[in-house]
């Protein structure tokens, strides 16, 4: 089976979205030319863009592509590859977590919005322009600069949700999709926060948990309970870096059993317990503050 990874995306120093480069990836970590992408998912909104060149990207089954001045877009938690088609290829990624835009509605809502393909495509110019303003902006280190940013993440959302808030998000799916991963993965993003298990999902989508189980790792390449722990540790990871709440609260607002169960698990994945990583996060932007 293909190697499919879960990737955290932690913010830092109050933005709103993370930003990779094509170019500076390639300056830290030369592409080795006989190396093939994996399949990936995180609890983020993406998006992929292209300034110049091909960008070919699998989304679950469907295979898309970004020219010039264009761009892909993910929702959260759907497994994903991208490959960059063009030798001289020039680009970005913008990534937004869930837990950004869950911000600005009902704080205790374990749910968030999935946005249609024809909504993005519906207002393709003017998100490209506010992608491209985020691009510029990320390549500065003008402090206001990160105000400029995170002025465009939140103009992209509001004319994104405008519509895709107005339809009913994370609800049961139709007979039709009860195998579709997508509709597995969207469930789990929407309801992780809550004390889920193998046997309430399986039972929401109609399966006994056995069948599922397999069912779920058939489609997803992941095991139900590493897939549902990841999206745990990834809220909870960020709770750690951006408040101050208690080891206890945090393990509760993320969906863990127990206080135990959580920092066992964040250990075992991190090789240091939630103090020991949100000190170590203080100790880094105290270090980065003192530098600005």
């Amino acid at each position: 089976m293909e190697i499919i990874e879960y990737e955290p995306i932690n913010l830092y120093d109050g933005r709103f979205c993370k930003v990779f480069h094509s170019d500076w990836i390639q300056l830290e970590k030369p592409k080795d030319v006989n190396s093939a992408p994996h399949f990936h998912w995180h609890n983020s909104f993406e998006f992929n863009c292209s300034i110049s060149g091909t960008l070919r990207c699998e989304i679950g089954s469907t295979m898309t592509y970004a020219k010039d001045n264009d761009f892909l877009f993910v929702n959260p938690n759907v497994i994903h590859k991208s490959l960059e088609v063009s030798a001289s290829f020039l680009g970005f990624a913008v990534l937004v977590p869930v837990s950004i835009i869950q911000l600005f509605f009902n704080p205790d809502s374990k749910n968030y919005p999935i946005i249609e393909q024809d909504v993005v495509n519906r207002h393709r110019k003017e998100i490209i322009e506010l992608l491209m303003d985020i691009y510029r902006y990320s390549r500065s280190e003008k402090p206001v600069d990160l105000l400029g940013m995170n002025a465009c993440v939140l103009q992209i959302f509001h004319i994104l949700l405008s519509e895709s808030m107005a339809a009913p998000t994370c609800t049961t799916p139709p007979r039709s999709k009860l195998e579709d991963s997508i509709s597995f993965t969207e469930y789990l993003a929407a309801h992780y926060r809550e004390h889920i298990t193998l046997e309430s999902v399986s039972e929401h989508f109609g399966f006994n948990p056995t069948y599922f189980s397999r069912i779920f790792a058939k489609k997803t390449g992941r095991n139900f309970n590493v897939y549902l722990s990841s999206l745990r540790l990834d809220h909870a990871t960020h709770l750690l870096e951006t408040t101050t709440s208690s080891i206890p609260d945090i393990s509760e607002e993320s969906g863990f059993s127990s206080s135990r169960a959580f920092i066992e698990m964040f250990k075992k994945v991190n090789e240091l317990t939630p103090k020991q990583y949100r000190d170590q996060c203080n100790e880094h932007k105290k270090v980065h503050h003192s530098n600005d």
